[in-house]
């Protein structure tokens, strides 16, 4: 009789062993999401939509300060949250400034080789998702001045739409980057992104936070999120910049076609393969003790 039991319980382990593999199996798999850019068309105002929460985000923190042109090292926390559609590269940023904003002054705007390195949000996106381009497109905190670079882009820097928003402690970016024809995003497909923060300091030095290099960070294109997207058009905005080497960027209106409406995407269970290993570990367990029992009462 001891026998049969010690064989039942080692079964009984071997069978429960089974079902934690199958579930340590799960939750690995569920990282790959994100690197995931879901398909969905928010309204560009500076104010973050829901659908935002649905799809890949990227934080940065005083960790990641990378340069200095003073004594005083970054104190922003920020995230980063991505969305597209057929035509456009979504993009909204929250930055919480540790040592409060600082605007630039004018003198430094106008006089200064790198105005752009003040309270701002700084976009970089390679199109191509192969490592071919390194665009950027950068913010002001307040909506005031808008940067960018065309000599390693083919994204048209006056088809970018950007708003600034207010935050407690911080500021918001939001950008709709409109994708050229030969990169336009589709499920499946590929695109670099990352952002800089910019931290200006009361006493007029700055600190840079995040990366420059988008092809380090390469995501895919998805499927639609859960719920639908609005269709309703990017909200323009008309900025400008005074930076010697740029020409000033005036968002273009965007094309008012309605978009096809998204379809859900459909529902699925990660924990299909953990439940089924419990349900095997129930009905080994009941095979098991109503053979002993059988053999008992014989």
């Amino acid at each position: 009789m001891k026998m049969k039991v010690k064989k039942f319980i080692a079964i009984f382990l071997s069978v429960f062993m089974l079902a934690l593999c199958a579930g340590m199996t799960v939750t690995v798999s569920a990282t790959d999401s994100s690197m995931t850019i879901l398909k969905g068309t928010p309204t560009v105002d500076g104010v973050k939509d829901d659908i935002y929460n649905q799809s890949a985000s990227f934080s940065i923190t005083p960790d990641d300060n990378f340069y200095n042109t003073g004594d005083i090292d970054a104190t922003d926390n920020a995230t980063m949250w991505v969305l597209y559609d057929d035509k456009y590269l979504y993009v909204y940023i929250e930055v919480k400034d540790g040592d409060g904003i600082t605007p630039a002054d004018s003198a430094y705007v106008s006089t200064d080789p790198n105005p752009w390195e003040s309270e701002n949000a700084e976009v970089w996106v390679d199109e191509s998702g192969q490592g071919d381009y390194a665009g950027k497109f950068s913010m002001e905190y307040d909506g005031s001045r808008f940067y960018y670079t065309t000599d390693n882009t083919t994204i048209d820097p006056s088809k970018v739409i950007a708003k600034a928003g207010k935050l407690d402690g911080g500021f918001t970016v939001e950008m709709a980057i409109e994708m050229p024809a030969a990169y336009a995003p589709k499920q499946g497909g590929a695109v670099g992104l990352t952002y800089q923060v910019n931290d200006h300091h009361p006493d007029g030095t700055t600190s840079g936070m995040g990366h420059q290099t988008p092809s380090d960070f390469i995501y895919t294109y998805g499927a639609a999120v859960v719920a639908p997207a609005t269709t309703e058009a990017p909200t323009t905005v008309a900025v400008a910049t005074t930076v010697p080497d740029t020409t000033a960027a005036v968002a273009a209106a965007p094309d008012t076609t309605a978009a096809p409406a998204v379809q859900p995407a459909p529902t699925t269970s990660d924990n299909l393969p953990f439940i089924v290993a419990i349900s095997a570990l129930g009905v080994v367990s009941a095979v098991i003790f109503r053979s002993l029992k059988k053999k008992n009462m014989m």
